[in-house]
């Protein structure tokens, strides 16, 4: 018997997001438990370091549990052959998904109770005249390592998988035009989009989120 994948977060897409579309992606089957606060309360003191996604690994009779979004989804990544064909490729996928990962930090300030609207409106203002072109022109740079519309070599790896999740998460929040600006962002949206497992994802996550 293999291994038994379990996915604990809350009902979003938040950190655990990325982590379900490299399980999606690989075409591996996890349960994909989301809770609500109280039922993340109860697990909370058991948890590996007091917050979530939690991954939960099954192996026979033995469970043991993982916590930090980057250190799952990159394992995984590797585990199912989503993290480059050979070391150059592997040193480009965790660049990008750590260019992602700092390009998120700077709108992490929208979700602090601190900042009033006032504070947010420059948060967001910024991002988009900084933060954006800066990835843009990142993602448009190393494109020129890939094949076939991919950012790095010429399969769907995590470095697709990680701008596809921050470009999508953070075109909630009202900045999709911003995004659609870039044709090398537009474009690669609709390439990962293309693929049939993320689309068999991106269904059932649509239909998760209706419910």
């Amino acid at each position: 018997m293999g291994e038994i994948y379990k996915l604990k977060y809350f009902k979003s897409k938040g950190n655990a997001e990325i982590i379900r579309m490299v399980f999606s992606a690989a075409g591996q089957k996890f349960e994909d438990e989301r809770m609500d606060r109280e039922q993340w309360l109860k697990i909370k003191p058991d948890s590996p370091f007091g917050g979530m996604p939690i991954l939960s690994i099954t192996k026979g009779k033995t469970e043991t549990s993982y916590c930090q979004t980057g250190a799952i989804a990159r394992t995984l990544a590797r585990k199912f052959k989503l993290a480059g064909a050979n070391e150059e490729e592997q040193l480009l996928v965790e660049e990008v998904f750590e260019c992602v990962m700092d390009t998120q930090k700077a709108i992490i300030g929208l979700f602090s109770d601190k900042n009033d609207d006032a504070a947010k409106a420059a948060i967001k203002d910024e991002f988009v005249k900084e933060s954006i072109p800066k990835l843009a022109k990142y993602v448009e740079l190393r494109s020129g390592k890939g094949k076939n519309g991919y950012i790095v070599g010429s399969a769907l790896s995590l470095a697709d998988l990680a701008v596809f999740n921050f470009v999508d998460q953070t075109g909630g929040l009202g900045l999709v035009d911003a995004w659609n600006k870039y044709p090398v962002i537009k474009k690669h949206q609709e390439k990962v989009k293309s693929e049939k497992k993320v689309a068999e994802w991106l269904k059932k996550r649509q239909e998760y989120e209706q419910k």
